[in-house]
């Protein structure tokens, strides 16, 4: 080599060293601390290292993604999507049926939408399934077959009225079981939703052998309901299915299960718990174990499994007095220690019995002597208003020589319907003749409720 070329070998080095150090090698490696977008993923065993190639440039990985944060395209197993690090929760996204999730969209302009009118006129349809409302026939609807249709006629608008048991409907008709076989119903009427209303004659299912059907049809009949043993008979068209009867047991009565009215009856079979109760639990008809329990307001119990609980029913007192008591009073004049006093929730017939000796203690003349007894209620004397239960001990004339002292023992009873309010009740007296002295012992008044 000549020193001239030599010379241009080493200019060369220095040259290629100056441009080496001047330049600066840019990292282009995958950074970990950055969003989740841009982390490397992790191979599966027999997946294809990202960036592989097999017969040509292809990419082969279980996902892919291209952009920072959530401003990313993706596309996975789960479908394609936007403005997302993952497909779950990005808020454009496509899956791979197709659906399509976004938080808007603009349609182009051949889209049209559907559009409803409300008038009374008819409308010119923009649109194939546009709705009308016929706000002059009860909002009698109407749907658009073409576009720009203007009439009512089949390929324009066309009647889409729901008919028959599509309808929603109000039944003022009253039923009735009649016995096992037989449900009868009284004449009323049968609105329909769109505005339709049915005058239907009274009527009854005959002697059914089987579940029936009872429903209209106003095809057949717009007063008279009809009947079939067969359920697809009862429904179609216009047809409303109105009750279905099942005949009943022996002894008891057909099971009604009304539509829209009243008069459902109900089966105990169909009570699956066997029971029915109050919220409170207090009381209850257990159909299964034979039971019922009735309490009131007071958490009482009424009646039970045994019957008529006597304690809660019948309120009863009693008032009872050994002391001899006398008196001359020829006019009615109170028995002391017999009265008593109870208040009534409720109008109620109260059982009264009275008990005692009553008789003459001495006596100053011949004649007739006699002890008369009255029941004073509230003022008020009985049985008689006069003279009560009248002459309870009775003496006739024993001669000029007098009477024989003589005491005998009274039972009586009386039975009043008393209004609700405050009660008293009392025994009340007299002699009969002017001269003597009667007399009182062991008196016994009680009362007795019956019912509550």
């Amino acid at each position: 080599m000549n020193k001239r070329k030599w010379q241009i070998f080493v200019i060369l080095i220095i040259f290629s060293g100056i441009i080496f150090n001047m330049v600066k090698i840019k990292d282009l490696s995958s950074k970990f601390d950055i969003p989740n977008a841009e982390k490397e993923l992790e191979l599966l065993m027999g997946q294809i290292p990202m960036g592989s190639q097999l017969g040509g440039l292809s990419l082969f990985s279980n996902k892919f993604k291209r952009g920072y944060g959530d401003a990313v395209f993706g596309s996975d197993e789960n479908g394609i999507w936007l403005g997302g690090a993952e497909f779950a929760g990005a808020p454009f996204r496509v899956n791979m049926a197709g659906d399509v999730v976004a938080n808007s969209i603009i349609l182009g302009s051949n889209y049209s939408k559907v559009k409803i009118f409300r008038q009374d006129g008819v409308p010119t349809s923009v649109s194939i399934g546009d709705l009308w409302f016929d706000t002059d026939d009860n909002n009698k609807t109407y749907r658009a077959a073409s576009i720009g249709a203007n009439e009512i006629t089949a390929g324009e608008w066309e009647e889409s009225t729901l008919t028959g048991y599509g309808q929603n409907f109000v039944s003022a008709l009253v039923w009735t079981a009649t016995d096992a076989d037989t449900a009868t119903w009284a004449a009323g009427s049968i609105k329909t939703s769109d505005g339709t209303v049915y005058s239907i004659a009274s009527g009854n299912t005959g002697n059914i052998a089987a579940l029936t059907y009872v429903y209209l049809d106003p095809a057949t009949s717009i007063t008279v309901l009809q009947k079939t043993t067969t359920a697809a008979n009862a429904v179609g068209g216009e047809k409303i299915l109105v009750a279905i009867v099942q005949k009943g047991a022996t002894g008891a009565k057909c099971i009604i299960d009304v539509v829209g009215s009243s008069g459902t009856t109900i089966d105990g079979d169909k009570i699956i718990t066997g029971k029915i109760q109050s919220k409170d639990g207090n009381t209850f008809f257990d159909l299964d174990g034979d039971l019922i329990q009735i309490q009131d307001e007071n958490s009482t119990t009424i009646i039970d499994a045994k019957g008529l609980v006597s304690t809660a029913n019948f309120t009863f007192d009693t008032v009872f007095h050994s002391t001899l008591r006398t008196t001359t009073s020829t006019s009615f004049i109170d028995i002391a220690n017999t009265s008593l006093s109870f208040s009534l929730s409720r109008s109620t017939r109260v059982l009264i019995l009275i008990g005692g000796k009553f008789g003459y203690t001495s006596f100053t003349s011949e004649g007739v002597s006699s002890v008369t007894l009255a029941l004073d209620i509230d003022g008020t004397l009985y049985p008689d208003s006069t003279v009560g239960f009248g002459q309870v001990h009775y003496l006739s004339d024993a001669g000029t020589g007098g009477y024989t002292a003589f005491v005998g023992y009274t039972g009586l009873h009386y039975i009043k319907n008393l209004a609700s309010g405050n009660h008293t009740i009392k025994l009340r007296w007299r002699k009969s003749d002017s001269s003597g002295e009667i007399s009182a012992k062991n008196t016994t008044v009680s009362y007795l409720v019956l019912g509550k």
